[in-house]
């Protein structure tokens, strides 16, 4: 055994380096490890590396970067997948798999950034469970979990430690153990000249011979396909001669080339006779090799070494076709033109015509357009040439320069040739067309037409007169065009003519509105493609069936189809058209509340074009980024977005993409309350809309322009209701309606609002039920969703009830016969809440209201209005978390006239409108500090100051507010200020969450039945008993907004008037998922239960006291709850891994943990001193006064401090 050269050293400003290294590759943990170093070390590294792994359990993998495939692509060979995924996320996954299983490491150059090696060292660090080594001499990335800079040489202790990896990985090679065997081994090594490479000299020509084809093929062979290059029995005997001289390795039948050989020289000397045979092997025609795109690439560059033109463009073209991915796609576009750019002549020439007309065939116009150019520099009046040239600038969207390119093609065409003049009528035809000149277009259309010698040209320039008509609304003409069409290619032949009209007849119908004759029609070439391997049909057709559903409103098959269709980039003309409809498939998403995915799909969409979109493209995903930004309140992030997108759509000319750009520009800067530069981007959209949606939503973003400038809005709402109406869209319609709504709340109109909101949650509801359960829940998580079931509380008004009527029974109806949402439950919880409600309402202190989302905080704020000698004043809510800092202060206090920019007329604040009444505060937990100092001046001094204003108005406003936050903590770590804090929390109500108190889910359920039902003006619907059990089983996160929600969705598809668990299954997937876990029985969460679920029992003076402590029924907490440190008791370590996993989960949140521990410590504390306070205090280290402020919260009994209970 030769020891290798020796390893590199700390750098100078870590002298801990090697060793940190060392110990952190021992330690056998996944995560990605950077070793910076320079490039002559790099090999020692890994063999260092490599031999720690092994003495630690793992199998290092040490694949490196070859000619003939990527770096991952060699170590899933080493790892025995002989499939692997040309997606990054996809291959990263099998690697994933594979590498745990084998408990194997990664030790390898780090792949450089842009590649797709490098996209796939991201998804595995992603994944990180696999530990990864990567050596270079260049940055770190931010993958990276640790980094150590090592130099060129060691330490003596540093020497060392390599030694000793030397030592032990010799421990398990060496079978011997007498020491004249040691000693003649260390005295062999001792003779091995330090740095000496191994030649080629002393090998046999078969081994020679085996050795030439691994470097030819740039990558690792199976030696079942060394067998197929060599004779078998000389193939075995040759890989073992080159794995003794040190030359290559043979693990698992998969022989590699040592990384130290140097094999360019024998490459190059190798014979066009073992070239060729090497580039068969690699394209699967001989020795079993599975090929993928970069063997098939491999094999073209050897094929044209050997002088095999024709046959090196097939193996290329099958390479792109492979490569499905469109980062290796590009690479080895990339890497072929490298290879093609060299070779002069006929053969050149025909290398560059053939890879043009390829790149045009696959969408690439940016490739065909660089192969065009490097032809033309050897033949520049070939009319074929300019043709290409003409047709790639033409996907570019360079019709000037397209024009000037065919017009040069019909000059130089020969005289005879009528087929080719005819190709460039066509082009010139479709070139016309898209500059909107029809009539010019039609007569080059004719012209090929006329000339035209076989039938593709003919029905390429008819498809041309075809669109035509389209663009001139001759629907029945267009209808009656493409279906000729369809014919004469099925009578000639011509399969891929016959689809491609086919799907310009359904495009026809779909114009005329005829969207079910459409669809049908779809659905055949859909088919017919498939069967016929039509993959361009297949993902137009997919393409089109998403716009006509669509158009037909049922978005979750519109979601579907261009999820599909994506899955065709190639057959979508490429990377342009496909990212067409990623933009579209990102919007639709976005739409639906799926904004993770929408930003999946644009991230995806950037990574398919590989920094070449053209304007259009660049506009579009701009566009959509800009909404996702929008939609996450960034409105920096937006505003940059849009104004980028603005740039490329002007430069595209395209009029719709700069309509949709200017609106959200628009909406951008509305959400920043910059009302002129609104002004300016309506402006702007009017004058470029021509689309009804675009109209609609103009004259909706006008009205709540309107009403950011403090100016009457109504007349333009109602106006922007009669044109969304016409638009026909969905989530216009919504809008407008709550535009309405709150336009007629502020009014004063509650029965005119509740109108529109309910016409609003109409169409909410309408969307909502043609959704999948889980795209569902998304659309109802929408914010603008969710602010609208907030309005539609905020204006619940409650009807007198009898005193002796049961609160459980009450159900509240609003003046339109709606039933209002109100608290309903039996609950000890609820009634405590009730009871604390009536003794606080009528007081004029300050109110805290704390519980989960959901749970219902604006219900007690409207209960403690009703109740309150204010009930006669206005109730006005705010959500603060919906209004950024400058909009929320305006919005609070009102603004003067010129306060800021867009500031035309004084705008009363909430404070003023809520004169004499109450003004509840939602989410006051997310106001910034600023709007704190002003909300503390207004509770403490009862007056305040409109935004540009100075003069003092007295505030006759009782204040309510609510949060689900823990505004203690957020003091703790400065993000609120304490004396706010003590302002607000002078009175506390705590709403129980719904988890707490399933017992009263099934009334809870059957009131909201009820409200929906009228809502829909239809019979109330009931719950079976196993729905209600089902229902009891989930732990409601949501809590009731997520009870409501589910109850809309599945009311809507439930067959009858008993919606059953059945119902509850189909449409809900995580109730689908309760149900297949098959029936359980989970008591409320507390820390005897997370004990016993790991055997762990309470001491014994609780286990004798006789059974469970009593459930707290106080609505008022407000703990002091500290963390300790130190390490826990293994049984207590595993309780707080079980309570970790139901917080995980969903089944019950933190504070409820924590309340649940202090009060069981409390019990547990009484129990031991006998009810005694002082003595309890003192046990649990706390003052007297506090604890026994938590017995009586608690509910729990005691005695005096000196008594007993």
């Amino acid at each position: 055994m030769a020891l290798a050269a020796p390893l590199a050293q700390v750098s100078a400003s870590s002298t801990r380096a090697f060793v940190d290294l060392d110990e952190r590759i021992v330690s056998a943990q996944a995560g990605v490890v950077i070793v910076r170093a320079s490039t002559d070390v790099h090999g020692p590294i890994v063999a260092h590396a490599s031999r720690r792994l092994r003495t630690s359990g793992l199998h290092p993998v040490d694949a490196a970067v070859r000619t003939g495939a990527p770096l991952f692509r060699e170590v899933a060979m080493h790892l025995g997948l002989s499939t692997v995924p040309v997606d990054p996320v996809a291959c990263a996954d099998a690697i994933t798999v594979a590498a745990v299983a084998q408990r194997a490491a990664i030790v390898a150059p780090l792949p450089l950034d842009g590649t797709w090696d490098r996209a796939v060292a991201v998804e595995l660090a992603k994944g990180g469970r696999v530990m990864l080594v990567f050596v270079t001499e260049g940055e770190s990335p931010a993958f990276a979990e640790a980094t150590f800079d090592v130099t060129s040489e060691l330490s003596t202790g540093d020497k060392l430690r390599w030694l000793s990896a030397i030592a032990e990985e010799a421990q398990s090679d060496l079978p011997a153990t007498d020491l004249r065997s040691l000693e003649a081994w260390w005295a062999k090594a001792r003779r091995v000249v330090p740095g000496a490479v191994p030649t080629f000299d002393d090998l046999g020509p078969t081994a020679r011979h085996v050795l030439t084809c691994i470097a030819l093929a740039g990558r690792s062979l199976p030696l079942l396909s060394l067998a197929s290059l060599a004779p078998p029995s000389d193939a075995t005997a040759a890989v073992d001669e080159l794995v003794t001289a040190g030359l290559a390795s043979c693990v698992a039948g998969l022989v590699s080339a040592s990384p130290s050989a140097d094999l360019t020289l024998l490459a190059a000397s190798a014979s066009n006779t073992t070239r060729l045979a090497v580039a068969a092997c690699l394209t699967g025609e001989v020795g079993g090799f599975e090929p993928d795109p970069w063997a098939f690439a491999r094999a073209g560059e050897l094929l044209v070494s050997a002088g095999a033109f024709d046959a090196a463009d097939v193996a290329v073209s099958k390479a792109l076709k492979a490569g499905v991915d469109p980062q290796v796609s590009a690479e080895l576009a990339t890497r072929w033109f490298g290879v093609v750019a060299p070779i002069t002549g006929a053969g050149g020439l025909s290398l560059r015509v053939k890879a043009a007309q390829r790149s045009l065939l696959l969408g690439e116009a940016a490739d065909a357009q660089r192969w065009c150019e490097s032809a033309a520099a050897l033949e520049p009046n070939d009319p074929t040439i300019s043709l290409l040239m003409g047709r790639s600038l033409m996907q570019l969207g360079d019709l000037v320069a397209a024009r000037v390119c065919l017009a040069r093609a019909e000059a130089n065409a020969p005289a005879g040739d009528a087929e080719l003049s005819a190709r460039v009528a066509a082009e010139r035809a479709e070139v016309s067309y898209l500059g909107g000149e029809l009539e010019q277009a039609a007569g080059h259309a004719m012209r090929a037409v006329e000339v035209a010698v076989t039938p593709a040209t003919r029905l390429a320039a008819r498809g041309t007169l075809g669109k035509i008509l389209l663009a001139r609304g001759s629907w029945e003409l267009a209808d009656e065009h493409f279906a000729e069409d369809a014919l004469v290619a099925s009578s000639a032949g011509e399969i891929t003519a016959e689809l491609r009209a086919r799907l310009n007849r359904a495009i026809a119908l779909l114009s005329k509105g005829r969207l079910d004759e459409a669809r049908a029609l779809l659905h055949r070439v859909l088919e017919d493609g498939t069967r016929l391997g039509e993959e361009r049909a297949r993902a137009y057709a997919l393409s089109n069936l998403g716009l006509v559903a669509y158009r037909q409103h049922d978005y979750g098959a519109a979601l579907q189809y261009w999820e599909q269709t994506v899955r065709f980039p190639q057959a979508l003309r490429g990377r342009l058209a496909t990212a067409l409809t990623i933009a579209n498939l990102a919007d639709l998403r976005l739409r639906l509340g799926l904004v993770d995915h929408a930003e999946h799909a644009i991230a995806f969409g950037k990574r398919l074009l590989s920094g070449s979109a053209p304007p259009r493209c660049a506009a579009l995903f701009k566009w959509v980024a800009a909404q996702i930004a929008l939609a996450r309140r960034n409105t920096e992030l937006a505003r940059r977005e849009i104004e980028s997108s603005l740039v490329d759509a002007q430069a595209s000319g395209d009029r719709d993409c700069l309509e949709s750009a200017y609106l959200v520009s628009a909406r951008v800067a509305l959400e920043d309350g910059d009302v002129v530069r609104a002004a300016q981007a309506l402006a702007h959209a009017e004058s470029v809309a021509k689309s009804p949606r675009a109209r609609a939503e103009i004259a909706i973003i006008r009205a709540i322009h309107l009403r950011a400038m403090g100016q009457p809005a109504l007349d333009s709402a109602n106006e922007a209701l009669l044109v969304a109406r016409t638009s026909g869209e969905e989530d216009l319609l919504s809008e407008v309606h709550t535009l309405l709504a709150t336009l007629h709340r502020d009014a004063g109109d509650t029965l005119a609002a509740q109108a529109h909101c309910c016409r609003a949650i109409a169409v909410r509801d309408q969307v909502a039920g043609g959704l999948p359960a889980d795209i569902r829940a998304a659309f109802l998580a929408k914010p603008e969703t969710v602010a609208l079931s907030r309005l539609q509380s905020s204006l619940a008004h409650d009807s007198e009830v009898e005193e002796e009527t049961p609160r459980s029974q009450r159900v509240v109806t609003r003046n339109d016969g709606t039933p209002s949402r109100e608290m309903v439950g039996d609950d000890p919880a609820i009634r405590s809440l009730a009871i604390a409600i009536k003794k606080v309402a009528r007081s004029n202190s300050t109110v805290l209201i704390r519980g989960e989302s959901g749970t219902g905080k604006e219900l007690v704020a409207e209960a403690l209005h009703r109740a309150s000698d204010r009930a006669a004043g206005p109730l006005v809510s705010v959500n603060c978390a919906a209004l950024v800092e400058t909009l929320l202060l305006s919005e609070l206090f009102g603004h003067e006239k010129g306060a800021f920019t867009g500031a035309s007329a004084r705008r009363r604040g909430r404070f003023e409108m809520a004169e004499g009444g109450t003004l509840f505060l939602d989410e006051i937990g997310d106001i910034s500090p600023r709007t704190q100092v002003a909300l503390l001046r207004v509770l403490q001094e009862k007056t305040f100051e409109r935004v540009g204003g100075t003069t003092p108005i007295r505030a006759n406003v009782r204040v309510i507010c609510a949060t689900h936050r823990d505004l203690r903590a957020m003091v703790e770590r400065g993000e609120f200020r304490e004396d706010l804090y003590y302002r607000l929390r002078g009175i506390t109500l705590e709403v129980p969450a719904l988890r707490a108190r399933l017992g009263d889910l099934p009334k809870i359920a059957d009131h909201l039945l009820g409200r929906i039902a009228v809502e829909r003006g239809e019979a109330t619907k009931l719950l079976s008993s196993d729905a209600v059990d089902l229902l009891g089983r989930h732990r409601w996160p949501g809590n009731i907004r997520e009870l409501e929600n589910v109850l809309r969705a599945v009311s809507l598809f439930a067959e009858g008037h008993v919606i059953t668990a059945t119902d509850l299954i189909d449409n809900v997937d995580d109730l689908r998922a309760i149900a297949q876990a098959g029936p359980t029985s989970q008591a409320p969460i507390s820390l005897r239960t997370v004990a016993s679920s790991v055997n762990v029992l309470p001491p014994p003076s609780v286990r004798d006291s006789g059974g469970a402590l009593p459930t707290p029924s106080s609505s008022s907490v407000d703990t002091d709850d500290e963390d300790a440190d130190g390490v826990l008791p293994e049984d207590e370590a595993n309780a707080t891994a079980v309570a970790y996993a139901q917080v995980r989960q969903g089944a019950v949140s933190l504070s409820d943990i924590k309340r649940q521990i202090e009060r069981d410590c409390i019990a547990r504390a009484l129990v031991e001193t006998k009810g005694n306070i002082t003595r309890a205090a003192a046990l649990l280290g706390m003052k007297r006064p506090r604890l026994s402020q938590l017995v009586k919260q608690y509910g729990l009994s005691a005695a005096s401090s000196e008594g007993n209970s």
